[in-house]
């Protein structure tokens, strides 16, 4: 028999393709059965018109359920789903219908444990389990929810400050960002941005106070800080940096992230007066661009130590040239990248295994000739050092801190 329950429901959207339907209207009785759920399944086209229904949907749900099937992993439009719930920070939870190869399931549930369906497992003790996993307190993530239904029409419409919150709800959502479980997924960069759009908003002049009189106009201090413009300038730009160094470490994303960064600071340039961002956003983007150095380093310490040791020890003149060039790119790509990454975080700290990259670029040559950087002869016994001292210094970045 169905438990009462008493208060709101979680609000649940199953994403699954036509071929599974009929399991998943199946798992949504059993979950609305348990009295605490009221399951969405949407019934739309396969088509790219509907990826803003989809959207909102996605949006409107507490917990989104996917339904791993060979069909579904082959759907673009499940991959889409997949992929917008993970930009949402939604809390997401796989189910396994069929057995599937590791690498077919979409990049966003591939790091989740799968509640297995397949195989020997019944439909009832996989029911059961997912019963398990519903979270008991659901106030945090139902104003997750809501927060995000707010941000994507704000989104969606161009940023109007039409649909930005009231000061009091602006206060309220700032606290919600505090008071996150350590179960809950965190604000996505949406809630972040919508949260400082509104917080800006809320402290730009009204039409009273912006009445001084002419004669005083000249000695009006404008509320915008250029302290602020610049860190929230900075902040942004270094999110749009991130993704392209996470994504391929490659130098010549640069042209993609000054793009982003022009679209960043026509929006800033929008917001007229901007006062500073409170401490609290502030400290979620501190934490994310922590999060993102130590996701960093090691990609980068694995290829700084290769190519620096092939260089320091190599005697072919092709592998020397080539490797040579693959240094100078790594230097002034990914490794200027990270350096604004710490430049974020203080003006005067810098990234350890930038500095020895640079000792070691000031000893090798110069960038473009590598030619010239091994005429006198290989291999370059002079460069084991400073290969070494990069080596060192990755270790100790990449070791955590003991308590």
């Amino acid at each position: 028999m169905s438990a009462a329950v008493d208060g709101p429901k979680l609000q649940v959207l199953i994403c699954h393709t036509h071929a599974d339907a009929g399991f998943a209207t199946e798992l949504a009785e059993g979950l609305e059965f348990d009295g605490r759920c009221k399951v969405t399944m949407p019934a739309l086209p396969d088509s790219e018109d509907s990826k803003t229904a989809r959207g909102d949907l996605i949006a409107a749900a507490d917990i989104v359920v996917f339904v791993l099937s060979p069909p579904a992993v082959a759907s673009a439009l499940f991959n889409w789903e997949a992929e917008f719930a993970g930009g949402m920070s939604k809390l997401m939870q796989p189910v396994l219908l069929q057995p599937l190869d590791a690498g077919a399931v979409p990049a966003t549930l591939a790091a989740l444990n799968p509640v297995r369906f397949d195989g020997g497992h019944t439909f009832m003790e996989g029911l059961k389990i997912l019963v398990g996993l519903l979270p008991a307190d659901v106030g945090w993530l139902q104003d997750h929810t809501a927060l995000s239904v707010r941000a994507l029409q704000w989104a969606s419409a161009g940023r109007p400050a039409s649909l930005l919150l009231t000061a009091e709800e602006t206060g309220g959502a700032k606290n919600w960002t505090v008071a996150r479980p350590d179960d809950a997924p965190k604000p996505s960069d949406l809630h972040l941005e919508f949260i400082s759009a509104c917080e800006m908003a809320d402290k730009l002049p009204t039409s009273e106070d912006s009445a001084v009189p002419e004669e005083q106009q000249e000695n009006v201090t404008p509320a915008a800080n250029p302290q602020s413009l610049k860190k929230a300038n900075k902040f942004y730009a270094i999110i749009s940096i991130l993704l392209a160094i996470v994504a391929g470490l490659a130098a010549w994303q640069a042209w993609e992230t000054q793009k982003k960064i022009a679209e960043v600071n026509k929006q800033i340039d929008a917001q007229r007066q901007i006062a500073e961002l409170s401490k609290v956003t502030m400290a979620i983007q501190r934490e994310r661009i922590e999060e993102a150095i130590k996701t960093i380093n090691p990609s980068l310490c694995t290829q700084a130590q290769k190519v620096t040791s092939l260089l320091a020890t190599t005697s072919d003149p092709n592998a020397w040239d080539l490797n040579y060039d693959v240094f100078w790119n790594l230097y002034e790509g990914p490794m200027i990248a990270l350096e604004q990454l710490y430049g974020t975080l203080s003006e005067t700290e810098r990234s350890p295994v930038a500095d020895a990259m640079i000792a070691f670029g000031k000893f090798a040559g110069t960038r473009g000739e590598p030619y010239e950087a091994r005429v006198a002869g290989l291999p370059r016994p002079d460069l084991l050092e400073h290969a070494a001292r990069i080596t060192t210094t990755c270790k100790k970045v990449n070791t955590p801190a003991k308590n």
